[in-house]
């Protein structure tokens, strides 16, 4: 619990859980990237018939903010994804 204080007390907290959307398949386990930079991974991924194709990933400040374009997957078969606040919902970005 010290650890987790201090690192709030002082934003060291550097990943940050978010919610991804996108138009095509993620899968867990991919890479996410800003541009050439890695900055998290996907954990897991999921189809919604209402919301789409969801997906759960943790980010490194600051491309943790909602509405944040990010590629998930190897360059050759990466897909665009936004960045998405939690929990999703059908109005949510």
């Amino acid at each position: 619990q010290e650890v987790i204080a201090r690192q709030l007390t002082y934003d060291k907290v550097t990943r940050h859980l978010v919610g991804l959307r996108s138009a095509e398949e993620m899968a867990a386990g991919s890479e996410v990237r800003v541009g050439k930079q890695t900055i998290g991974m996907v954990t897991s991924a999921a189809f919604s018939p209402r919301l789409g194709h969801l997906a759960l990933a943790y980010l490194k400040r600051p491309y943790h903010e909602p509405g944040t374009a990010v590629r998930v997957g190897q360059e050759e078969a990466s897909v665009t994804a936004t960045v998405s606040s939690l929990p999703f919902s059908s109005s949510s970005h």
